[in-house]
This record gives C-alpha cells, sequence and structure tokens, in this order.
C-alpha cells in the first residue's frame, strides 16, 4: 500500500499534468499568511482559458478560506471531490476548507472577467515582458 504522502505527492503531480495554469500560468498571490498560502495560476491564450485557484494550509488543523479578490464569477470546480462553486460577478468570491497539511485545487475553465485580475495580469506580463527584453530573449 502507498504511503499517505507518496499518494498525496502523486495526486499533486497529476494536477500540474491535467492542469496547464499550474505548468505555465502567471502566479497572483492572494495570501501568505503562517500555516496558510493562496494564489491564482492564470493561463490565458489562444487556445485554453484556465485558472487555478491554489490554497496550501501546512498546520495542525483545517482551515476555513475566504478568497475575495480577483475571483472571477463562474464555475470553479475543485479538482479532488468534483463540487463546483458558481460565485456571481456581484459576489466577492467564495469560502471553503483546507485540511491539515493539506492543499485543495479549484479550476475556472473560462475567461477571467474580475477587472481587478486583468489590471494584475498585465502588470504581471509586462513585467514578464521587460525581464525578456533584458535578457535579450
Amino acid at each position: 500500500a502507498d504511503s499517505p504522502i507518496y499518494t498525496s505527492l502523486r495526486r499533486i503531480a497529476r494536477l500540474r499534468r491535467d492542469l496547464p495554469a499550474l505548468q505555465r500560468g502567471l502566479q497572483v498571490n492572494l495570501i501568505l499568511d503562517g500555516d496558510v498560502a493562496l494564489f491564482l495560476r492564470v493561463l490565458e491564450s489562444e487556445s485554453v482559458s484556465q485558472t487555478a485557484l491554489v490554497a496550501l494550509n501546512k498546520g495542525d488543523s483545517g482551515r476555513m478560506v475566504h478568497p475575495r479578490r480577483f475571483i472571477s464569477a463562474g464555475a470553479w470546480r475543485d479538482t479532488q471531490s468534483g463540487a463546483v462553486a458558481t460565485p456571481a460577478a456581484d459576489q466577492e468570491g467564495f469560502d471553503f476548507e483546507v485540511p491539515a497539511h493539506g492543499v485543495r485545487v479549484w479550476a475556472l475553465e473560462t475567461p477571467n472577467t474580475d477587472p481587478h485580475l486583468r489590471r494584475e495580469l498585465d502588470r504581471l506580463q509586462y513585467g514578464v515582458s521587460a525581464a525578456r527584453r533584458a535578457r535579450g530573449n
């Protein structure tokens, strides 16, 4: 039988393989606070629009997280359970629990509609482009 750690790592590796946003998306940090990290990985191109909302908890007990900033309206799918959260455009995010020493990943498979996130992505993309120009790429 596989150890719990191996099983968890295998699941995360499979998620990374199956979600292009986790491989190549721009990272937008939402919460970096003690034992909890919450961030988006956003990939938008001509062929794919995908956002992964990643929540990590290295604490000894489960934690409720409340992402508010940069959460677009749409059907966010929990990649482990298949549950769907559907915040509306006038709603600010959604709440969920991250297990102790665990990770939760939600995926949005449509273009982002949050105007504040659009501006942040433009800012980040400009920084990536400027760094490439500076390196001569």
